[in-house]
């Protein structure tokens, strides 16, 4: 099943099925992080009763939730993208013929990267007991775009006007 995972900063009061139907909505200031086939953060930020709805208000606890789950990976995350992109050259390239590129694609994907990696999928093992849908290396995208956002969203989470639908 398909998902696009949004949290958007809405004002209170206002229907979510009107916020979203509402061709004046400019989603791209709204929208404070996206996540594609990202189910293991919706089984983290909401309920299943909410999610048969199709969206759900998003609760402080819910998000710090997720940020002190997040937090012993967060900073490494664009380190973390690298080495997946380091890994996909040397894999890209390990059987080429020439020894330059070889030697350039081995020394590209390090053991750093390979420490990395491992740390990353062992912390995602553990904190959500499921394979990403997309797997790992897609997931770590996501996984950046939420952690990026925490302040943004804490600040909407505690202004008085404004709450966050996701």
């Amino acid at each position: 099943m398909g998902l696009d995972f949004s949290l958007y900063k809405k004002k209170k009061g206002i229907d979510p099925e009107k916020f979203l139907d509402d061709p004046s909505t400019d989603f791209d200031k709204a929208e404070l992080a996206y996540g594609r086939k990202s189910w293991e953060l919706v089984n983290v930020l909401s309920d299943s009763k909410s999610i048969d709805n199709g969206y759900d208000i998003l609760t402080s606890d819910k998000w710090e939730s997720l940020m002190r789950l997040m937090d012993p990976i967060g900073d490494l995350l664009e380190k973390i993208s690298e080495a997946y992109d380091h890994y996909e050259y040397y894999l890209n390239h390990e059987d080429d013929e020439d020894k330059e590129v070889i030697d350039r694609g081995k020394y590209i994907f390090t053991e750093e990267d390979r420490k990395l990696i491992a740390q990353y999928e062992y912390w995602y093992d553990r904190s959500f007991g499921e394979y990403p849908v997309l797997g790992y290396e897609f997931s770590v995208g996501y996984m950046k775009n939420f952690y990026e956002a925490k302040d943004k969203v804490r600040e909407v989470l505690k202004d008085p006007n404004y709450e966050v639908l996701m």
